[in-house]
């Protein structure tokens, strides 16, 4: 079995032409490349220059980087990042930071299949991948659902057990004293009605 290493990272080291939800076309991507074929010495340095490039493919598709490989590739990109795999609370970019099982990779980008083809393709090519990873804290699903996750609706979906019970969890209340560090530690930030 082929292990892969799946390097984390918290910051952007380059956006390469985000603007888009889904990315960039093949044909920006195209259009960006080919301003590095202005001078053969341009070319030569960028090429040289592969194993410090990551491009940032924030909210892209698997299958749709996996599409994109080939031009990345003649970019001189050595590294790709991507937006969290694990499983999350819903479709917008926002909800893949808000993990619901990490344990699952399964939502609008691909699922775990789809994520190891995008690394075994990158590998042919010497492009890695760095993963964004949420560790740190759990989708609020609201007052409908208990403080069991994942979810039962995870659960039973996935055929997983749970991770954490309520007992684990602090009581969760609203952020309303902002100069109170216990507050401000231990609360969290609340949208409206129903948070």
């Amino acid at each position: 079995m082929k292990t892969v290493t799946l390097f984390l990272s918290f910051f952007v080291l380059l956006q390469f032409g985000c603007s888009q939800s889904n990315g960039p076309s093949g044909k920006e991507l195209e259009q960006t490349s080919n301003t590095f074929n202005a001078g053969s010495d341009a070319l030569a340095t960028f090429q040289s220059a592969k194993s410090n490039v990551i491009v940032h493919m924030f909210n892209y598709p698997y299958d749709r980087i996996v599409g994109e490989l080939a031009t990345l590739d003649q970019a001189g990109v050595a590294f790709i990042q991507i937006s969290p795999p694990q499983l999350s609370n819903g479709g917008p970019w926002w909800g893949r930071y808000q993990p619901l099982d990490y344990r699952i990779i399964d939502g609008p980008l691909g699922n775990e299949s789809q994520l190891k083809n995008l690394i075994d393709e990158a590998e042919k090519r010497g492009i890695g991948i760095i993963a964004d990873l949420v560790l740190n804290h759990m989708a609020n699903l609201g007052p409908n659902f208990d403080l069991s996750y994942p979810p039962q609706f995870v659960r039973d979906t996935y055929g997983v057990g749970g991770l954490f019970q309520a007992s684990d969890f602090k009581p969760a209340y609203c952020i309303t004293e902002w100069w109170n560090r216990e507050h401000v530690i231990n609360g969290r930030l609340c949208g409206g009605p129903g948070d």
